[in-house]
């Protein structure tokens, strides 16, 4: 299998159609840039005095605070659910038809997404369960270890710990395989899960290969957005220490500074991680076809 084309192409079509970058961005597995949390312990400005009470803590005004961000969290989190559930397909029917054949547009890619999410919320629901429940047997094995003995117990973990790992593995890469099945063939659910989980076990050395690669490419891509923190973020932690500027300004600063550079890293390495798989599907499917050449003639994206 070569892999340096699956890497190659994946980033190819990620940097040459920006605007899968609006995709990639709400996909999953894509990283943002945050300010440091703890800018407020370093400012002599800040002032707790709102929160205040006997014993300078008031718990029934933190718990207000808290609920009344409950309900905007939760709204937040389904949106972004609802997003990733249709860019996800919406990024694999652009990458199969940049690579292997047909015209990309992004109406029609969102279009798919749209047409996808039901059978991509079920692959969820799907996925979900079954981790739970291998999670539950586990966890219960290693009770029942330190049931019975102390030692036992150590051993049953030690034992566990990798075993939740390869399950992990293995489920993650089955609904990768299968997503791209139900775009790309356009199958069931349960015919997608079938393909997946087939070539997955027929692949199974390609498959841990392709894996420690994506992993790979999440801890580099872990380090450039640390070292894009850093870039703004010890800045931005001086200004604030070094002036009356208050935290909350300072955060709302950072936040405006950053949010472009959240935008275009987390859409380009969310585009690039989709692709990854993307690409790895259609090897599979077809060693050294269309996919792994260089993108020449392939219509330019329209939007």
């Amino acid at each position: 299998m070569n892999y340096s084309a699956i890497i190659n192409r994946s980033f190819e079509i990620a940097w040459k159609y920006k605007s899968l970058w609006i995709f990639g961005l709400f996909a999953g597995g894509s990283s943002g840039f945050n300010i440091n949390e703890n800018f407020g312990a370093r400012n002599k400005d800040f002032d707790f005095s709102g929160m205040s009470g006997a014993g300078g803590f008031d718990p029934e005004m933190f718990g207000q605070i808290i609920s009344n961000l409950v309900g905007p969290i939760l709204i937040f989190g389904l949106v972004l659910l609802v997003l990733s559930l249709i860019c996800k397909p919406a990024l694999i029917d652009a990458a199969n038809k940049i690579s292997r054949g047909g015209k990309y547009s992004f109406g029609d890619a969102f279009s798919v997404g749209v047409d996808n999410f039901f059978k991509f919320f079920g692959l969820m629901l799907i996925g979900m369960f079954v981790g739970g429940v291998g999670m539950a047997v586990l966890v219960g094995i290693v009770v029942v270890g330190f049931v019975v003995n102390v030692a036992l117990g150590v051993v049953t973990i030690l034992i566990c710990l990798p075993v939740f790992l390869i399950f992990i593995w293995l489920l993650a890469t089955t609904l990768r395989l299968a997503e791209c099945a139900i775009v790309v063939r356009k199958v069931s659910i349960g015919d997608g899960l079938a393909e997946g989980w087939s070539l997955f076990k027929n692949n199974l050395k390609d498959s841990i290969i392709i894996a420690l690669i994506y992993i790979g490419f999440v801890i580099a891509f872990f380090i450039l957005m640390a070292i894009v923190w850093a870039i703004f973020g010890i800045p931005i932690a001086a200004l604030v220490i070094g002036s009356n500027m208050s935290v909350i300004t300072g955060i709302i600063v950072g936040a405006l500074i950053g949010l472009p550079v959240s935008i275009i890293l987390g859409g380009l390495i969310g585009t690039f991680q989709t692709n990854l798989y993307t690409m790895f599907y259609f090897e599979l499917l077809e060693p050294g076809g269309r996919h792994t050449q260089p993108i020449g003639a392939t219509p330019a994206p329209t939007i």
